[in-house]
């Protein structure tokens, strides 16, 4: 499901954000974030491991408009000094999958003095909120966090197609973890979702989105 518009608005607010500096989103898998933080800044990089994630999010900024927006096949864990340096960092449910303390120095190293990085938990994991990110994040010597909490409530009317794609979007459940059993799981979980509705219509509501954003201080 698409970002409230609410995250953009709250963002713009808390981080004094004016149109100009770069967007970093980490792990952006097919742009959703993406595509809502880009107007924000004069420039933004896109960045996941994924290739079809990639062009997938290409596409949807593309027909949005949006031609601000670079795009990076690359892990977190290998960012670099030649992406160049940012105002903004954002983790939209991607952190937890990360080698996070290498992540956040590498991170850390690429954004302006006083930027900020943000995670973004845009549902609720198994087990919860990693009790030890803020722990990571303040060892690696940033301030914070300033905790913000949008939206929740609407309710969305959703496909079949989209329902199974949200499944395979969970770490929990990538695709690669099936091996050989993955076409025989999406055909039991097709059958559990047809007789649960017969007519393919499904109904979610929005849980509340959390903002969790961190201050980088000067560099020692």
């Amino acid at each position: 499901m698409p970002y409230p518009v609410a995250v953009a608005d709250e963002l713009y607010r808390e981080l004094d954000l004016d149109g100009t500096g770069r967007l970093l989103d980490v792990g952006c898998g097919p742009g959703a974030l993406t595509l809502l933080l880009a107007p924000l800044f004069e420039s933004a990089v896109g960045l996941d491991v994924d290739q079809d994630m990639i062009a997938v999010a290409a596409e949807r900024v593309e027909r949005a408009g949006i031609t601000n927006v670079a795009w990076r096949v690359l892990r977190a864990e290998n960012i670099s000094a030649g992406l160049g340096t940012f105002r903004v960092a954002t983790f939209a449910q991607s952190f937890h999958r990360l080698d996070r303390p290498r992540v956040v120095r590498l991170v850390r190293r690429a954004l302006e003095p006083r930027g900020w990085l943000v995670l973004v938990y845009a549902s609720t994991l198994p087990a919860g909120f990693p009790e030890d990110d803020d722990a990571v994040l303040a060892a690696a010597g940033l301030t914070g966090p300033v905790r913000l909490e949008v939206g929740g409530g609407a309710v969305w009317e959703r496909t079949e197609d989209e329902i199974v794609a949200s499944v395979f979007s969970l770490s929990s459940a990538t695709p690669h973890l099936f091996g050989e059993r993955l076409h025989q799981f999406e055909r039991e979980l097709r059958t559990l979702l047809r007789l649960s509705s017969p007519d393919g219509r499904f109904c979610e509501q929005r849980r509340s989105i959390a903002l969790h954003a961190w201050r980088a201080g000067e560099l020692p």
